[in-house]
């Protein structure tokens, strides 16, 4: 008979009901760690395996670990276990052991959470708790109740509440389950790339299990001492003191390596603290306890590191926690135990070595015999759920349970899968994943509005809009506008081959053999567009000249072509019309035999002859307005005002045609000029002139072209002015010079809101002399643009223009 007090036995109790607190710790702990999908089985396993374990060591497995026996190696009394005339101290032991036989079964569903099955994990669990738990604590902790020692207490392994009996044990026989059914779906690349973190739903609740398991490990080590003794304050504050120099070492170490605190090692750090201390709180000074506290961290971070170099996917982090610093804690005694206190007469190398004997034991049964019939049974009965119960998670998959979270993923996986615009996400109100429901809801519901007017924007436009698929080029649809342009039927082109769309020569400059020979991509431009001109092929066989522009989209899931395309066959009718115009115009210069040269040296003769005599009525007529202005009547005052301008617009007109002449004649100095910097200086002296205006001016930063400087700016000059001019009769005038793509190649480009014209006269717009306003509207003698265009043709540019009358024009050139 075991002479034990009230207060001792009440102690007991008590500690069994704290040591029960780790259950729901672990549950919460696990269920913040994992995914959302997977929370409620990760729960139900830890209640499940309590309820396993209870049961299973009252038959035999406390029989198996504290019976009496001879051999040291297993009990054979206290077979299920009658109370009727047991001692309460005997009682109270068996609910305090029972409850760490729980705690070390639940340490496996941490490593193996998220993919294992229900049913397998029971089986993990009826493994450990019947057999594996109880034979090594015969070995480490036999002859509590009669019988003799268990054989390695025998040769003095000492591990005061657990850090190898409970802990590693547990850890080990974790890592050989996850070793059995391997890591989760997209954790470990299969390429070899950086391994992926897949984060848990609720960490908050996680810290809260850590907590609980905190105020569990006080009861879990203070009640090893199966007393209220004097040295029970000593255990629970050595326990406390390891856990946080734990907290601190992983929290500077992980901050040091990874340069943020990372929750999760700070978590880890704790626990691993306390699972280290829990071997030899009863026998270390409390600075030996803040060193092996601290120094399980460090171990449970290298060994963190290096499951995840062997791709060994832990969940939760227990084996790293449990195995790997709950060995360091058995080693700890011999290292810093209090020989007295241990009382096993062996030296300090001679407790090493057995301690360091104890670990490996654990480690060859715990993972040994777990790994060795898991695998069996593997083999005939599939531990891990399907590809597909672990995608869409436990809950549904093992349970048939749902959560809100889940319903909302399950609509959006299904209008993923499906293209269904139309389902909606339940909404639970007041609660926060029912409000994400019906944000995403309010989503939906624009974006179905959008998909509605692309959709008529498609329907009713009048180009062909033609989607098909990059690899194959085969049709994915067509507008109606398409179907009536190539005259297919309705529905009837969808999967057949784009092909069949052009001629058998494709495209233009060869470009349709980069769309027909695959796997060569569709030529696209910077902007990600592509256009060309080519010839269509009607289903009737007929040929006619189509405007072509192909956008490659990337949708992530596939890339895929949009094209646009235009029926063209008035416009070249229209460009030959303008051709044979331009010719017959050529013709008749050739008639009137004056070479542009001839022309240039007329002109250049003439405005040096006109000079002077224009300076002299400059002259006289300035003398007059100065000295005899006093002289003169009004009408004589009128007449001399006219004589002065209308000599200032031929000095202008002489400049005019001067520039004009020298344009050919001159230099051409090439160099890199800011063109936007020309433009502004224009606007500013055009600003100058007429303060009064007001004029909006946008110009785009740094447009640089290579170019002669001099002539540039005459020509931007010329056009700038132009656009000044025509806008004088708007009430809010804008100018604008910039840059834009035009038929996929970059144009500079000046824009105006002002008179514009009709495009029917813009065949004669650069000529010289060729004024489409009178005088009486805008002041000019016609030159300018034939100055800016024979600049640009210098450079080997292009100069066009789009207006629309009272709408304004834009000039585009090239150089």
């Amino acid at each position: 008979m075991i002479d034990k007090s009230l207060s001792d036995i009440f102690w007991v109790l008590i500690t069994a009901g704290m040591v029960f607190m780790m259950q729901p710790g672990f549950l919460c702990l696990e269920a913040g760690m994992t995914r959302a999908k997977n929370s409620i089985n990760v729960a139900i396993k830890n209640i499940a395996d309590l309820g396993i374990c209870v049961i299973i060591y009252w038959m035999f497995g406390f029989a198996l670990m504290f019976g009496a026996g001879n051999s040291g190696i297993i009990g054979s009394t206290h077979f299920f276990v009658s109370f009727e005339n047991a001692e309460p101290w005997f009682s109270s032991v068996f609910l305090f052991q029972m409850m760490f036989c729980g705690t070390a079964v639940t340490i496996i569903s941490g490593a193996v959470a998220e993919r294992m099955r229900f049913s397998g994990y029971l089986i993990a669990t009826i493994i450990v708790s019947a057999f594996i738990y109880p034979v090594f604590g015969h070995w480490a902790w036999g002859g509590l109740f009669g019988g003799a020692e268990g054989w390695l207490a025998k040769l003095g392994f000492v591990d005061f509440a657990g850090s190898s009996v409970v802990h590693s044990l547990g850890g080990w026989a974790a890592l050989a389950a996850a070793l059995v059914i391997g890591p989760r779906q997209g954790r470990f690349p299969k390429d070899g790339a950086k391994s992926k973190k897949i984060p848990g739903c609720n960490l908050p609740m996680s810290m809260l299990g850590v907590l609980l398991l905190w105020f569990g490990w006080l009861g879990f080590n203070g009640g090893s001492a199966f007393a209220m003794t004097e040295n029970v304050p000593g255990i629970i504050v050595n326990t406390i003191l390891a856990g946080a120099a734990g907290i601190g070492s992983a929290l500077a170490l992980g901050w040091f390596l990874f340069r943020y605190p990372a929750v999760e090692l700070v978590m880890g750090g704790g626990l691993a603290g306390l699972v280290a201390i829990t071997a030899s709180s009863n026998a270390v000074d409390p600075v030996f306890a803040i060193i092996i506290g601290a120094i399980g961290a460090i171990i449970m971070l290298s060994a963190r590191l290096l499951l995840e170099r062997l791709r060994i996917d832990d969940v939760v982090g227990v084996i790293s926690v449990h195995g790997a610093a709950g060995a360091w804690g058995a080693i700890s005694v011999a290292l810093f135990g209090n020989a007295k206190t241990i009382a096993t007469g062996l030296s300090w190398l001679k407790q090493l070595q057995i301690q360091v004997l104890g670990c490996v034991v654990c480690f060859i049964l715990s993972f040994g015999l777990v790994y060795l019939l898991l695998s069996i049974i593997n083999r005939f009965f599939p531990l891990r759920v399907t590809e597909e119960q672990e995608h869409i998670g436990l809950n549904v998959a093992e349970h048939k349970e749902s959560t809100e979270i889940l319903d909302l993923l399950t609509v959006m996986d299904k209008q993923a899968r499906l293209h269904d615009l139309s389902l909606r996400a339940p909404v639970e109100p007041f609660t926060e994943i029912g409000q994400i429901a019906e944000l995403y809801n309010r989503v939906m519901n624009s974006l179905q509005e959008a998909e509605a007017k692309t959709s008529a924007i498609i329907r009713t436009a009048v180009d062909g809009i033609v989607t098909f698929l990059k690899d194959e080029l085969s049709i994915i649809s067509i507008n109606p506008a398409g179907e009536s342009i190539f005259g297919y039927p309705e529905g009837s082109i969808v999967g057949r081959p784009a092909a069949i769309l052009f001629d058998g020569q494709g495209l233009k400059n060869g470009i349709g053999e980069a769309i027909f020979n695959k796997p060569v991509s569709m030529p696209v431009d910077k902007s990600g567009v592509s256009h060309h001109e080519a010839l269509g092929k009607r289903a009737d066989g007929a040929i006619f000249p189509m405007e072509v522009i192909v956008s490659e989209v990337d949708s992530g899931d596939e890339t895929f072509y949009v094209g646009t395309f235009r029926d063209i066959t008035e416009r070249k009718l229209a460009e030959e019309s303008q051709k044979k115009y331009n010719d017959d115009l050529s013709k008749l210069a050739d008639k009137l035999a004056v070479t542009n040269k001839e022309l240039e040296a007329f002109c250049y003769s003439v405005s040096h002859d006109l000079r002077a005599p224009l300076r002299a009525i400059n002259g006289f007529s300035e003398a007059l307005l100065e000295d005899y202005i006093d002289k003169l009547d009004e009408q004589g005052t009128d007449y001399i005002h006219r004589v002065c301008a209308a000599s200032q617009r031929m000095g202008q007109l002489i400049d005019d045609l001067l520039t004009l002449s020298r344009i050919t004649r001159s230099e051409i100095k090439m160099e890199l000029v800011d063109l936007s910097m020309l433009a502004n200086t224009i606007i500013e002296k055009l600003r100058e002139c007429e303060p009064e205006r007001k004029v909006k001016v946008i110009i785009t930063d740094n447009i640089n072209a290579k170019c002669d400087k001099r002539l540039a700016r005459i020509a931007l000059e010329n056009l700038l002015q132009n656009a000044w001019k025509f806008t004088n009769k708007k009430p809010i005038a804008q100018i604008e010079f910039g840059v834009e793509e035009n038929a996929g190649k970059p144009a500079c480009f000046v824009r105006d809101n002002g008179a514009g014209f009709d495009m029917t006269y813009a065949g004669k717009l650069f000529a010289p002399f060729q004024r489409l306003h009178s005088n009486a509207e805008f002041e000019g003698t016609g030159i300018g643009l034939a100055t800016a265009n024979r600049v640009i043709n210098r450079h080997n540019g292009r100069i066009w223009a789009n207006a629309e009358e009272e709408k304004g024009a834009t000039f585009y050139f090239t150089l």
